[in-house]
């Protein structure tokens, strides 16, 4: 729902089509009609299949934009439509300023907060051998690309002797095939290995979970804070219809197409170890 414009115009545009054609009985448009029921059939999709990130609903734009021109041409004359065409262009814009200065903090932040990071864990590993790593909150199905970029990158900072692991049970709706060769044993195979006293957990922006700094601290011990810049939560419709779907229940906590993280933080990296 990062384009409301877009969702807006085009189910309003496709009712009128079916008073129009059905009630009124006016001539049916083979182009603006197959475009119309196009665009919203591919956004249906995306909404049932809960894909939210901002490229997804692009392809729609493909048949969008003839609904759009044919709407902008004929609502902007009429009080109601041009009242609708206001509200819907408002929010978008309105959407698109808290989205803009949320990707501007996470871009420019967690980049550095990530990379002092990195220079702290390798030194550790590098005094404590056989460190087990786990990213609090992360899915290695869902978010495989967040493990491969640690490892690899503690590797480049010339980290030794450490293992990435996962205490998460992975998404039922991800396929992930085993890879008894992996590097890292959070790849090796979906086993849960849970935490033990010692093993180092890392707090990032990429965790699926809204986290209680507070409750964290009870159980793990604060080696180090990578908090460079400011948290700057993710505002606007998704994240308002996010929170009415966990208020209203419809979402499980153990979802992770939609993440229980609504706000995207923190932009901050912790690292912990298990007391």
């Amino acid at each position: 729902m990062n384009e409301p414009f877009l969702y807006g115009v085009v189910f309003v545009g496709l009712l009128h089509r079916i008073y129009m054609v059905f009630v009124k009985k006016s001539a049916f448009n083979p182009l603006l009609d197959s475009s119309v029921v196009a665009s919203a059939i591919l956004l249906l999709e995306y909404i049932v299949l809960r894909l939210g990130s901002l490229h997804y609903p692009l392809p729609a734009y493909i048949f969008a934009l003839i609904v759009i021109g044919y709407f902008l041409g004929k609502w902007r004359w009429h009080r109601v439509g041009k009242v609708f065409l206001w509200f819907i262009s408002i929010i978008f814009i309105s959407n698109t300023l808290f989205m803009f200065i949320y990707y501007f903090a996470h871009y420019k932040f967690v980049p550095v907060n990530f990379q002092s990071t990195l220079s702290f864990v390798s030194q550790y590993t590098q005094q404590n051998p056989h460190t087990k790593i786990y990213l609090e909150g992360v899915d290695r199905a869902s978010n495989v690309e967040v493990y491969h970029s640690f490892g690899e990158w503690l590797l480049y900072f010339k980290a030794l002797d450490f293992d990435l692991l996962s205490d998460r049970a992975v998404d039922e709706r991800f396929f992930r095939e085993e890879d008894s060769a992996a590097k890292w044993s959070v790849f090796k195979n979906n086993e849960i290995v849970p935490k033990k006293s010692g093993d180092i957990v890392i707090i990032t922006p990429f965790t699926a979970e809204i986290l209680n700094m507070d409750s964290l601290m009870e159980r793990y011990e604060l080696l180090f804070v990578a908090d460079y810049g400011y948290n700057v939560p993710l505002l606007g419709i998704k994240s308002f219809l996010k929170n009415a779907l966990m208020w209203l229940g419809i979402t499980k906590n153990s979802d992770m197409i939609i993440s229980q993280n609504i706000y995207g933080l923190p932009l901050h990296f912790y690292v912990m170890r298990v007391r």
